[in-house]
């Protein structure tokens, strides 16, 4: 069986040369991500790659989507400053809507001198640029890492509206826009995934009022076509409440839920919030609490309140503490100190992580079980 292998290998190689790069027995490729970068937020790391120290995996494309104000810049250029600082990563930065400035990305940590910032407006001019410019610096250079953040898909025009727009003609355009984009995000997706490239865009999301007869339970869905879900390996669905009238108090941050619409990493159909400060980005702790009451390390008392064992009150039992005063710096490094961060991690990769194919008759009976019950649910 060996040597038929190495002969397949040899003779695929040999017939289209393009392949030589790319083929390989996979028991010999190095198939699992090497490089991780971080979020910025535990919780959001988790809800990516299953595990609160992993995160944007080298090689994916992440789709972050939902409506104005929902932190998806932000943590596009969270992630950018960390692929920059971890891992000496290289960014092209499509820009569709003209809003990264300098000040901002620095903000967020950004290294500006290893950022390509370029203002485009159609799908070509993306697609032209990554084959004709990007792919001959990563032949050049094979070391250095790359990656391309697009923000925003929603805001692409197409060549069509373009040259109407020069011509002062008002016509419809007949579906070209979403035709290039959806042949520009195929055509990005096997670049970034053959190259080992990350790749992140941000779209806009609406209401399909087709989805559901009554408007109020409408499905919130991608603009730009069906592409935009298809093609990504992880698309992580943004959202968050409605700010309040109230506007005596100044509005530090937003409670932001995101919720993982597709995962080829780990389980999908997850839900986290995360705390997004309008001055730093991703809190790093916010968001962990679910997940450390279900693995056990910390007691659930009521919304407000947590029993935390390993910290004691006056009485020298296990301390209750408040929502409010988790996040505090005193009590932070002691609550999420480096023993319960392996604890909560190993329990997060067990927890998330895909199962395995073989599985009891007990395992299937209860996953029928549950199929059943959710299939109860949708048709009521």
């Amino acid at each position: 069986m060996e040597d038929i292998m190495k002969d397949l290998l040899a003779a695929s190689k040999k017939a289209d040369a393009k392949l030589h790069k790319y083929a390989g027995i996979l028991s010999d490729k190095d198939a699992d991500p090497v490089h991780w970068i971080d979020t910025g937020s535990y919780a959001l790391n988790r809800v990516i790659s299953s595990s609160i120290k992993g995160g944007v995996p080298e090689g994916s494309v992440i789709a972050l989507a939902g409506d104005a104000q929902t932190g998806k810049s932000f943590l596009a250029n969270r992630i950018i400053a960390n692929a920059q600082h971890e891992h000496d990563y290289i960014c092209v930065h499509y820009d569709t809507e003209g809003a990264l400035s300098r000040k901002f990305a620095t903000n967020l940590g950004v290294d500006p001198s290893k950022l390509l910032h370029i203002n485009v407006d159609t799908a070509q001019e993306v697609r032209n640029h990554c084959v004709n410019t990007l792919e001959p610096m990563i032949e050049k250079y094979p070391k250095q890492k790359f990656m391309i953040v697009l923000d925003s898909v929603g805001n692409i025009s197409s060549e069509k509206e373009r040259s109407d727009l020069k011509s002062g003609k008002t016509n419809s355009d007949m579906g070209e826009r979403s035709k290039q984009i959806k042949s520009m995000l195929k055509e990005l997706t096997k670049f970034c995934t053959k190259n080992k490239l990350i790749f992140v865009f941000t779209n806009h999301t609406y209401k399909d009022i087709a989805s559901a007869p009554n408007p109020a339970y409408a499905k919130t869905v991608q603009s730009s076509g069906k592409q935009a879900s298809y093609m990504p390996h992880v698309v992580l669905m943004l959202s968050k409440k409605d700010d309040k009238d109230d506007t005596s108090k100044e509005v530090k941050g937003d409670i932001i839920t995101v919720n993982c619409e597709k995962n080829r990493y780990c389980k999908s159909k997850r839900k986290v919030q995360i705390y997004i400060s309008y001055t730093t980005g991703p809190n790093r702790f916010y968001g962990l609490l679910s997940d450390m009451v279900e693995a056990k390390l910390i007691e659930k008392v009521n919304e407000k309140n947590y029993i935390i064992p390993w910290m004691s009150d006056s009485k020298g039992n296990p301390k209750k503490v408040h929502i409010n005063q988790l996040y505090k710096k005193e009590n932070r490094d002691i609550i999420f100190n480096d023993d319960i961060m392996t604890e909560l991690d190993e329990f997060c990769k067990k927890h998330y992580a895909y199962a395995t194919i073989t599985k009891s008759d007990s395992d299937l009976d209860l996953e029928i079980e549950e199929i059943s019950e959710q299939i109860d649910e949708e048709n009521e």
